[in-house]
Formats: C-alpha cells, structure tokens, sequence
C-alpha cells in the first residue's frame, strides 16, 4: 500500500477486538455501542485499507496487518505425517 492509512482510537479499537476473535455483535458490547455504529466503522476501516466491498473480516485484518496496524502472528507450523517412534 503507498499511502499511509491511521485509524482514529475507537477504529483501532475495533480492528483489536476483532482480531481477538470477536464478531459484531462482542465487539459492540466491549465497547457499549450499537451494531450499527460497530458496522460504521468496520466500512470507514475497509476504505482506508482499501478492502473490496464485500470483503470479509479476515481480509481487513490482514490487510491491517500489512499496514503495521495490528502485530504480526507467528505462523503455526504444517501437521505433517505423524511420528512412528516405535523401533523396528
């Protein structure tokens, strides 16, 4: 992304909660706002990071994490074929 997007303090708390895991309807709660209002922002969010719309949650977050606006989260290693620690 070329330009720099901020977030206004309640956005930010927003993008953390869901990050968390929340969904909409956690994440007005935690914060004492209505859906409606938790929506709003999850719109003005997408724009600036420029989510297509109709682009999901999981998108804004990775694209939030792209811009340095949420950590990054360490990989979770592959499941590969299990252990045989019997000895022939």
């Amino acid at each position: 992304m070329s330009r720099r997007f901020s977030l206004s303090s309640r956005q930010q708390q927003v993008l953390n909660l869901f990050d968390q895991g929340l969904g909409r309807s956690g994440v007005a709660k935690q914060l004492g706002i209505s859906e409606s209002t938790v929506r709003t922002l999850v719109v003005k969010i997408k724009e600036g990071l420029r989510v297509p719309e109709g682009g999901d949650i999981a998108l804004m977050l990775q694209r939030a994490r792209t811009a340095g606006l949420l950590p990054h989260r360490p990989s979770r290693p592959k499941a590969g074929p299990p252990h045989n620690n019997r000895k022939a």
